[in-house]
């Protein structure tokens, strides 16, 4: 009587079973959300599209090309807007079978988000908007950002969400102002989701400079901790970037200083 041979069993990793990230390896090939605010002709737009492989969401706001490689799609309504978000993956793969290097999103901007999105909330409503109609727009927004976020990783892109900038007035107890920051103008519900969930938050600003006697102007990208501005980069605490203030940036300089400093 002959005894079987039984096959050996393939080992089941228990980390990868229960989805146990090494932190290291993640982070070399983590993909960043990025919330940059400025005035208007600050840079946001050439930040973001200075790689020449963004994909901007344009939501009416016109005469963003800065560049000429890359994809934009000028959103007229705000379902045409939900169609690009719910196509996304299938927009990117198409893009990039056609020959495209498309490393980034773009969304331009989040005023004109809230704007089109509240016409959409009011629709066949004569009466002003009230307290629900735009909580209701907050979370279709915030809806949208984490729907974004969570296709970052598999579809390989950073996420770039810009805005003008306005003062983040925070109350206390009496309803006084204090602490007012300048930071990206949004309303509560919507700006604490950015701000918490970016990597990023950072202000686009033109700077004037002396170079040998000739006065030349340069485009910032800063993410210094200031009293004045709200900002911050999120970085592994055994890297050290030393200067946070970016001359006439791509996201690849911002990339490359979050994974191993500057």
């Amino acid at each position: 009587m002959t005894e079987e041979k039984q096959e050996p069993q393939e080992k089941v990793s228990i980390l990868k079973k229960l989805k146990i990230n090494n932190i290291a390896e993640k982070n070399k090939r983590k993909f960043y959300k990025f919330a940059v605010y400025g005035k208007i002709g600050s840079g946001k737009t050439t930040f973001a599209t200075r790689d020449k492989d963004a994909f901007v969401i344009d939501i009416n706001e016109g005469g963003t090309t800065v560049t000429d490689e890359g994809s934009d799609v000028e959103i007229e309504n705000y379902q045409h807007f939900v169609y690009v978000v719910n196509f996304l993956p299938q927009i990117l793969q198409e893009m990039r079978e056609n020959g495209q290097e498309i490393n980034v999103v773009v969304i331009e901007t989040i005023q004109k988000l809230r704007d089109m999105t509240l016409n959409d909330v009011m629709k066949n409503k004569s009466k002003k908007p009230t307290f629900n109609d735009w909580g209701e727009v907050a979370e279709r927004i915030v809806s949208m950002y984490r729907l974004i976020g969570k296709l970052q990783e598999e579809y390989k892109f950073h996420f770039v969400i810009t805005g003008h900038e306005g003062i983040n007035k925070d109350k206390d107890d009496e309803g006084s102002t204090i602490n007012p920051t300048i930071t990206i103008e949004a309303q509560e519900q919507i700006k604490k989701a950015i701000t918490s969930q970016s990597d990023v938050l950072a202000r686009a600003m033109i700077e004037e400079f002396d170079d040998n006697g000739e006065k030349k102007a340069r485009y910032i990208l800063n993410a210094e901790p200031s009293n004045t501005f709200e900002t911050k980069i999120r970085h592994s605490p055994s890297i050290t970037i030393n200067n946070k203030k970016f001359a006439n940036p791509s996201i690849t300089d911002v990339v490359e200083a979050i994974r191993n400093g500057n």
